[in-house]
């Protein structure tokens, strides 16, 4: 009764709200005049029932009003709402209150497409969609969707975001509940004290609502987090509820969710398969080490089982059994982790399955454990000595020691046992693992200049070049490196290469090449102008004004150039430009130029040592990319004797 009322409230404010089209968009557009579309309502009503014959039910009704304020209003004509089998739609209806004088004429949508939905990197999912274009869509209309869902999971969080990528006017979320059901919920992103709680009990039901009013437009830009990280939202978890007097816990706890997590992985593998066992001897054959044994068994998965991405219902969160996923070769991160728990126990090291969230969610299991923390699995392996391993199947030119950089800093929820975990985190590699070290030698020939160089790779950098070798023909090599480590402009030319063994995925990647660069060197009179700043990283980075959201890192990273210009003959020696450098944690850069022998040597550090700059460091960030700009315009004149 109490969610019936709520909506027959909404319902009247927005019919109160909507009956002057041509105010209404007035005043839209005097308060969002660069917006091309406002929210004026976006609201969610949640009703959760505890019944003795039907246990837990969960029902969702979303109500969103879009208003148009651009001239081009057909990019907002196509909608689609996406659910799945643990988010079901029970009813949609959408239409376009489209202006007619004083009041809106309703026309609605009659036809509704049913779509599966399928990332390029998914081999199969259950998500499907429902595809829909709004009749009527102009400058002043309004689109409407009114959205019921069931909610099949009850151990997922419910989850509304109160800023999205357009303003909005009011949004509220409400959720009602009986008191036999306990809830606990966080909130997350930025500006999350514009959101205002209140709370009401009325009988034996309570209703919590959350409301703010507006709101701003989140967003993207270059090189941002996921939205999680800074649009304004909310978790909620069904803590536990009664039945029959009794208590049943569901999510409110980290022991609550390991538990539910060790569900999913009881009994798969609790015995070795002789299968298993053959092979995990074959491919440690001769290897004396435990540790040494492990690290060629990853090599093996990573090598010979292919990564297929698999989301459909329950075989998107339970591993199958290793000796299908040995049969069929191919896997997602919980099948390959599958495989490596049994390889690596069939020689009775200590691994373990373990569940962990990538860098795309901003979540911890020690600040709010749900099932939203995590989005993917790993094993863990202990050696003898008790080091632990972080061992990521998805990966394939990661060498074991090496954590890949999409699970770098999260927590990590390691099963033990029916009743014991650990909880780890992977740590963040030093800017020194994934250090690039270019160093190349070069001579004048006219406006030309030419020379040769040496490239080394660790970590990261190493991983992802040799990946994009892999996808590359050998007589592509030259334009891969190319893009992979630029120089000053695209005349730069790698005229032959030299890559070494890229089976050794644990060795420094070493790259010989030379290279030509025409049309480099002003020559003014008798002198050559030549600026030795082949290298430029982050030379187009740039902060704009204002800008409040992070920026993401790769990864912490250490890059050194050095620059060796023989003076050409019959030139004197050039005057040298001064040492340039930036030091402010998490930032650093030094350069210098020396004189060694006839040439003149260009030495260059770039240093970045985190995961995200936040809006705290934009100005030291600025100030970093202004000063190494600078330091890249310094030109060397060399003026004939």
């Amino acid at each position: 009764m109490r969610v019936a009322i709520l909506t027959a409230i909404l319902l009247v404010q927005v019919l109160v709200a909507w009956c002057q089209p041509t105010e209404d968009y007035a005043t839209f557009k005097a308060k969002y005049p660069d917006q091309p579309a406002v929210y004026s309502q976006r609201s969610e009503e949640v009703e959760i029932q505890n019944s003795t014959k039907d246990g837990l039910g969960i029902k969702v009704k979303d109500n969103d009003h879009l208003l148009i304020l651009a001239d081009d209003a057909l990019p907002f004509a196509s909608g689609v709402e996406y659910f799945s089998t643990s988010y079901n739609i029970q009813k949609i209806r959408a239409y376009t209150m489209v202006p007619a004088g004083k009041k809106y004429r309703t026309m609605e949508v009659k036809d509704y497409t049913k779509t599966s939905e399928m990332s390029s990197d998914v081999f199969f999912d259950d998500q499907q969609a429902f595809k829909y274009t709004y009749p009527a869509v102009c400058k002043g209309a309004i689109l409407v969707e009114e959205t019921t869902y069931k909610a099949t999971k009850p151990e997922n969080p419910i989850s509304f975001y109160f800023g999205v990528r357009l303003p909005t006017a009011a949004a509220g979320l409400t959720v009602t509940f009986p008191e036999s059901v306990k809830i606990s919920y966080k909130m997350f992103g930025d500006d999350t004290s514009m959101v205002q709680l209140t709370k009401s009990k009325k009988g034996k039901m309570w209703t919590y609502e959350w409301r703010a009013e507006d709101i701003k437009s989140y967003s993207s830009d270059v090189d941002a987090p996921n939205a999680q990280y800074y649009m304004p939202h909310i978790l909620i978890n069904i803590a536990s509820y009664e039945v029959n007097s009794k208590t049943v816990p569901m999510i409110g706890s980290l022991e609550d969710l390991y538990q539910w997590n060790y569900s999913r992985i009881k009994g798969v593998n609790s015995t070795i398969d002789p299968e298993i066992k053959v092979l995990a001897d074959s491919i440690t054959r001769g290897i004396m080490g435990e540790q040494e044994k492990v690290a060629q068994i990853y090599r093996w998965v990573q090598k010979n089982i292919r990564y297929v991405a698999i989301e459909d219902g329950d075989n998107g969160v339970v591993p199958r059994a290793a000796t299908l996923v040995l049969q069929r070769r191919y896997g997602d991160c919980k099948d390959k982790t599958s495989l490596l728990q049994a390889l690596i126990s069939a020689i009775g090291a200590d691994v373990s399955f373990a569940w962990i969230g990538t860098r795309s969610l901003p979540y911890k299991y020690s600040e709010f454990p749900s099932t939203f923390v995590d989005n993917h699995m790993i094993a863990v392996y202990r050696n003898p000595q008790g080091t632990v391993f972080f061992l990521d199947g998805t990966t394939r030119y990661h060498a074991m020691g090496y954590n890949p950089s999409q699970i770098q800093g999260k927590e990590c929820l390691v099963a033990r046992g029916p009743n014991k975990y650990d909880l780890l985190v992977v740590p963040v590699s030093t800017p020194q693992t994934n250090a690039i070290i270019d160093s190349v030698w070069a001579e004048v020939k006219n406006d030309t200049l030419v020379g040769s160089g040496h490239a080394y790779l660790c970590g990261e950098a190493k991983a992802d070049l040799i990946a994009a070798f892999s996808y590359a023909e050998v007589k592509d090599y030259p334009k891969v490196f190319a893009r992979f480590l630029p120089k000053a402009s695209n005349k730069f030319t790698i005229t032959g290469i030299n890559v070494f063994d890229l089976s050794r995925i644990e060795d420094t990647l070493k790259v010989d090449y030379t290279f030509t660069f025409p049309n480099y060197i002003s020559m003014r009179g008798n002198s050559y102008y030549v600026n030795l700043n082949l290298d430029r990283l982050y030379q187009d980075a740039t902060v704009k004004p204002n800008r409040s959201i992070p920026i993401e890192i790769d990864y912490p990273s250490k890059r050194t150039f050095v620059c060796t210009l023989h003076i050409p003959d019959g030139y004197a020696q050039p005057s040298l430009p001064d040492a340039a450098g930036f030091n402010e944690s998490p930032l650093n850069f030094s350069l210098s130029y020396t004189l060694q022998n006839k040439s003149i040597v260009l030495s260059k550090q770039v240093t970045i040592n985190t995961l995200l700059l936040l809006p705290s460091s934009f100005e030291s960030y600025q100030k970093f990319l202004g000063n190494l700009n600078s330091a890249y315009m310094q030109t060397l004149v060399f003026r004939k004797n």
